[in-house]
C-alpha cells in the first residue's frame, strides 16, 4: 500500500502549477491565439521561459530541478512546433508547383 501523499507546498506546488499549463497544443502552451504570428509566439516564449527556467529552481531539491528542466523543454518544443507550422505555410505558399515528368 502506498503512503498517503502530502499536500504540495512551495516550489513543488509552483512547478506542478506551471506543468499543468504546459498541456495542450503549442499555442495553448505559449498562451497565445492559434493565429498568432511568430513574433507574438517568441514574445510569449520569453515571458514563460522566465517562469520555467531551471536556474530559477537551482537551489531546490533535485527532483524539482528535473521537473523544471522537463517543463522548460516542453515550452521550447511548443515554440519550435508553432514557428515550424508557420514556416511550412509560408514555404507552401511560395513554392511553385512543377508538373511531373511523364
Amino acid at each position: 500500500m502506498r503512503p498517503p501523499t502530502k499536500p504540495l507546498k512551495g516550489l513543488e506546488l509552483e512547478i506542478a502549477t506551471l506543468e499543468a499549463r504546459l498541456a495542450g497544443q503549442p499555442h495553448e502552451v505559449l498562451g497565445i491565439p492559434e493565429d498568432a504570428s511568430n513574433s507574438e509566439a517568441c514574445a510569449a516564449y520569453v515571458e514563460r521561459a522566465a517562469e520555467f527556467h531551471p536556474r530559477r529552481f537551482a537551489n531546490a531539491e533535485p527532483r524539482i530541478v528535473r521537473r523544471s528542466v522537463i517543463a522548460y523543454r516542453r515550452l521550447r518544443a511548443a515554440l519550435n512546433a508553432f514557428t515550424a507550422r508557420e514556416e511550412r505555410a509560408v514555404t507552401q505558399r511560395f513554392t511553385p508547383i512543377r508538373p511531373r515528368d511523364s
